[in-house]
């Protein structure tokens, strides 16, 4: 969420997303519900392309790790 709120960083949707979006994945069942809504919530504010990038760096993450 630092990335969402511009905390010690950047305020950046782009990569708030992708850091939501892998909390999400890896939540726990209660959890993971948390997750799905502010990952909504940060998609309000995000331009189509940032969107497209967004899922290409989760999905390079996941790849990766």
């Amino acid at each position: 969420l630092m990335h969402l709120n511009g905390e010690g960083v950047k305020k950046d949707y782009v990569r708030a997303y992708k850091w939501v979006y892998l909390a999400e994945i890896f939540a726990g069942d209660g959890d993971a519900e948390i997750y799905k809504n502010a990952r909504k919530r940060i998609t309000e504010n995000m331009k189509p392309e940032e969107l497209v990038e967004a899922k290409n760096l989760t999905e390079n993450w996941l790849a990766e790790n």
